[in-house]
């Protein structure tokens, strides 16, 4: 699951997504793509409604989040939470190890200090894989021609 839209901008909070939703999932690389408009109804979802509505959307096979993972109305919720409400819907659930990266936890605000910061060597060690732009070229003040991009 993922959201279409980029949340922190609704929470103004100014944060950058690191892709953008059709990347993302790609990127993904599943069958399904669950997403969610992160409106100011989205936001005011309890845990409880939040998992419902999620249940309701696809036949869940399984969930994997990570070791931090948050999520209902002013991130009430956690794993504890998660863990309670799927116990008897045998439904599994999977919480990923926090991975590290120089010694930094790998999270999307690391990642995006690191491609602020012009670190894209350190961004791509965090990401497991090459940061890339994707989009249309449009003219512009051809700083790109100087840089041996025309």
């Amino acid at each position: 699951m993922t959201f279409y839209d980029n949340p922190f901008l609704r929470l103004k909070k100014q944060a950058l997504p690191i892709y953008d939703f059709e990347t993302r999932a790609r990127l993904l690389d599943t069958d399904i793509v669950i997403f969610a408009e992160f409106d100011e109804k989205f936001a005011a979802m309890s845990g409880d409604e939040f998992l419902k509505s999620l249940l309701d959307t696809a036949d869940i096979a399984g969930i994997t989040v990570g070791a931090d993972y948050r999520f209902s109305k002013g991130a009430a919720c956690g794993i504890d939470e998660l863990r309670t409400f799927l116990a008897g819907k045998n439904i599994p659930l999977f919480v990923a190890d926090t991975v590290f990266s120089d010694g930094v936890k790998v999270s999307s605000s690391n990642i995006r200090r690191r491609l602020l910061e012009g670190d894209v060597r350190s961004a791509n060690a965090a990401l497991g894989r090459p940061y890339f732009i994707s989009g249309t070229v449009e003219k512009g003040t051809r700083t790109g021609l100087g840089l041996g991009f025309p």
